[in-house]
């Protein structure tokens, strides 16, 4: 799944996990990347189909919040 999301990265460049996937990327590499991305994944289906919803994109986009706590992680990792 998650090497498909990477294969159409214009439909799939907005969501959660690629961020966090392509920012792995640059300090853990490519595999390691992948398979953090694909167990996410496979999270949040097993939730889905637990919970009977239907997948909504919005969903997947990073709110405000996220992206907030996000840079402060990256700052906080930057300076230790």
């Amino acid at each position: 799944m998650v090497m498909g999301m990477v294969r159409m990265r214009k439909k799939t460049a907005g969501y959660r996990i690629m961020s966090k996937y392509s920012e792995m990327k640059k300090y853990k590499g490519s595999g390691v990347s992948i398979i953090a991305a694909t167990r996410k994944m496979s999270t949040l289906v097993y939730m889905i189909l637990k919970n009977g919803e239907p997948f909504d994109p919005l969903k997947m986009a990073p709110t405000k919040e996220y992206r907030e706590m996000r840079a402060a992680a990256l700052n906080v990792a930057m300076a230790g």
